[in-house]
């Protein structure tokens, strides 16, 4: 099992661009992911199927809200068959809630000796929704030895890329690519996140 810690602000398509073009040192790589999203019983709760580089990949998620960051239990495993894995769900009568498409620019700082321990990418997801997703992947360490400190972290590492951390969206993905309106505010199907402040 892992913990991730993450947020995401949402940007314009020009920040972006700009982003990519003033950035070439910091731009590690890009990378394609498509997820497919099915509904737990548990509240918070998702189970995503993600294809990266023509590799499966199946993860149970159990998110919290920490203000307006998420904090996810998060187990993950390759799977060798996805068909195999959906035919599963149909028998189960588990469906499928959404499917997103996301395209990733990965972002290193590559003197940062804190680097592994933390992603960053721009993203665009389903070709229109233009993003910064930022996470903590690793264990607390002696400087960082709890979520807030995490959050503190990841909070600078959002300013020194010239963005203001407390842009952050909490809504989650689906309610994001399902809805028209992105600042419409509504909570769809069962997906709202337990919160804990």
């Amino acid at each position: 099992m892992a913990n991730e810690i993450e947020f995401k602000i949402e940007i314009t398509k020009d920040e972006y661009k700009e982003f990519e073009k003033n950035n070439k040192k910091l731009i590690e790589g890009y990378v394609h992911k498509s997820d497919e999203f099915y509904k737990c019983a548990n509240k918070g709760s998702v189970i995503r199927v993600r294809k990266s580089d023509d590799e499966y990949y199946l993860c149970y998620k159990n998110k919290n809200l920490k203000g307006n960051v998420e904090v996810t239990d998060e187990y993950e495993t390759k799977i060798e068959n996805p068909d195999v894995f959906r035919h599963i769900m149909e028998a189960l009568n588990v469906s499928l809630s959404f499917t997103k498409k996301k395209d990733a620019m990965e972002v290193v700082f590559k003197n940062d000796p804190m680097k592994d321990k933390y992603n960053i990418e721009f993203v665009i997801v389903n070709d229109k929704f233009y993003y910064i997703e930022i996470e903590w992947v690793s264990e607390f360490t002696n400087k960082i030895r709890n979520s807030n400190d995490v959050i503190e972290f990841l909070e600078e590492k959002i300013k020194k890329l010239g963005f203001d951390p407390r842009n952050k969206d909490s809504r989650p993905w689906i309610q994001i690519v399902t809805d028209d309106n992105p600042m419409k505010t509504r909570d769809p199907i069962d997906m709202a996140y337990n919160v804990s402040n």
